[in-house]
C-alpha cells in the first residue's frame, strides 16, 4: 500500500522529502556546470513532466506552465489564471514564492510577453546571467528571444543532462507509485473480456477502458486499439472506427498514470473469435524473446542506444521488418523520458530506472507488439507487469 499525502484538493505520493531530495540534488549538478538558474516550460502532461517533477503540480493542458527554479531559494511559476490570481492552487505550491497566474493562452498573442516580462523581472533582481534550458523544444521561441534581447550578456545553455541525470533514476517513494500504476495496468487488462467483442467500434472499448482507469484514480492515459483480418496496428482515437469482427486480431496499448501521474504501459494482442494463426504466433514468439534480450542487457554502466543496435539485429537475423521508431524507453511524470532506445541518446542504464519495452517483429504475414514494465537492477532489467506474456482470446 503506498503512502499518500494531501496538499488541499491535491492527492500525492509525493513528500516534502522527496521534492527536498530532487531540489538538492539538481543543485549539485547546477553547481558544477555554474548555472544560476533553471528555465522548465510545460503544455501537456505527456512530456511536460519536468515542471511536475519539480513541483509535483502537472501542467494538463497547452495554456503553459513555466518554472524559475533558482540555484538557492524560493522557486517562482507563472502560468493561465485570474488576473492577479495563481499560476496553480497557493495550497499546493510547496517552496513557490512566485505564484502568478493571467488569462493568457497561446491562441491570444498579445499575451505572449506576459511570462517573458515577469521572468526577465526575476532574472534580474537576483543578478542571474547563465540560464539552463530544460527540453528547448518545448520552450517557446519568443520566451527566450525576448530575455536575451532584455538580459545583456546572459548565456542560455541545455541542461537537460544535469535534470536528467537526477529524474531517470527513481526513488523509492516513486517507485512505489510506478508498481501501483503497473498493476492498475494489469487490472484493467484482466477486465477486457468484458467490453471487446465482435460488433462494437474500436472506439468503443476505449471508452469503457477509460471509464474503468479513471475509476481507478488514473489521471492521464493514452489507449489505442487497431483491428484487422491479418495485420492489426494500434491507432489513435481519432482512427478508432472500425467495427471489430469475428476473427479479428485487434492490439490494444495501455498507458495510464497512477496516483501521483506516474505512468507505465502494457500491450497485448487479442483474437476475437478465432485463434491465432502461425504467422502471429512466430512474431509474438519473437518479440517476446527480443523483449527478454534487451531487457537482459539493460545492466547499469551499458549505453542505452545499444539496444537499438541489439534489436534492429535480432530483427535482421530473423527476417523480420526493421523497426525504425522508439521500442524502448523510461517512464516517470512524462509518457515518455530518458533513457531511450535511440541512437544519439549519451545516457547510460542505472539501478533504479524504470523502462518500457517494447519491441515489434513483423513481416508481410503478420505484427505482434509486446510491451512491458521493467525496473532496472545490477543484473538487467526485472519484468514488474504481471499479465501473462502470450495472445489472449476472447
Amino acid at each position: 500500500m503506498i503512502k499518500t499525502y494531501h496538499f488541499g484538493q491535491l492527492k500525492s505520493v509525493i513528500s516534502d522529502a522527496e521534492l527536498e531530495r530532487r531540489w538538492a540534488a539538481v543543485r549539485e549538478g547546477m553547481k558544477k556546470e555554474d548555472i544560476d538558474c533553471l528555465l522548465l516550460y510545460a503544455m501537456d502532461a505527456w512530456c511536460g513532466g519536468g515542471v511536475k517533477w519539480f513541483t509535483d503540480f502537472p501542467c494538463e493542458n497547452s495554456y503553459g506552465l513555466v518554472l524559475l527554479f533558482p540555484k538557492e531559494g524560493d522557486m517562482a511559476v507563472y502560468g493561465h489564471g485570474y488576473q492577479g490570481g495563481t499560476a496553480i492552487p497557493p495550497e499546493t505550491a510547496r517552496n513557490i514564492k512566485i505564484n502568478m497566474g493571467y488569462p493568457l493562452a497561446p491562441s491570444f498573442g498579445f499575451t505572449d510577453f506576459f511570462i517573458p516580462e515577469q521572468s526577465l523581472q526575476y532574472l534580474k533582481k537576483r543578478g542571474y546571467r547563465k540560464i539552463g534550458l530544460y527540453r528547448r523544444t518545448i520552450v517557446p521561441y519568443n520566451y527566450v528571444n525576448y530575455l536575451r534581447d532584455h538580459l545583456p550578456g546572459a548565456e542560455f545553455i541545455d541542461a537537460d543532462d544535469v535534470i536528467d541525470a537526477v529524474k531517470a533514476v527513481k526513488s523509492e517513494e516513486e517507485l512505489a507509485a510506478m508498481k501501483e500504476s503497473v498493476r492498475i495496468h494489469d487490472v484493467i487488462h484482466a477486465a477486457l473480456p468484458l467490453w471487446l467483442r465482435p460488433g462494437r467500434l474500436e472506439r468503443d472499448v476505449t471508452t469503457d477502458i477509460r471509464k474503468a482507469a479513471l475509476d481507478m484514480g488514473c489521471e492521464e492515459m493514452n489507449i489505442m486499439i487497431g483491428s484487422g483480418k491479418q495485420k492489426s496496428y494500434h491507432v489513435p482515437i481519432y482512427l478508432q472506427n472500425e467495427v471489430i469482427q469475428p476473427g479479428s486480431n485487434v492490439e490494444i496499448v495501455l498507458e495510464f498514470t497512477g496516483t501521483g501521474g506516474y505512468y507505465a504501459e502494457l500491450q497485448r494482442m487479442w483474437c476475437v473469435d478465432c485463434e491465432p494463426g502461425p504467422d502471429l504466433l512466430r512474431a509474438m514468439n519473437a518479440s517476446f524473446e527480443l523483449q527478454g534480450i534487451l531487457a537482459a542487457n539493460a545492466k547499469p554502466g551499458v549505453p542505452a542506444a545499444h539496444m537499438r543496435t541489439l534489436h534492429l539485429e535480432y530483427q535482421e537475423r530473423h527476417g523480420f521488418e526493421k523497426e525504425n521508431r522508439l521500442q524502448g524507453h523510461g517512464q516517470g511524470v512524462d509518457l515518455v523520458e530518458r533513457p531511450s532506445f535511440v541512437y544519439g541518446e549519451n545516457m547510460k542504464f542505472a539501478e533504479n530506472m524504470f523502462i518500457s519495452i517494447h519491441p515489434a517483429c513483423g513481416d508481410r504475414l503478420a505484427y505482434c507488439n509486446a510491451c512491458d514494465n521493467f525496473l532496472v537492477t545490477k543484473d538487467g532489467a526485472v519484468r514488474l507487469s504481471k499479465t501473462p506474456q502470450k495472445i489472449f482470446t476472447v
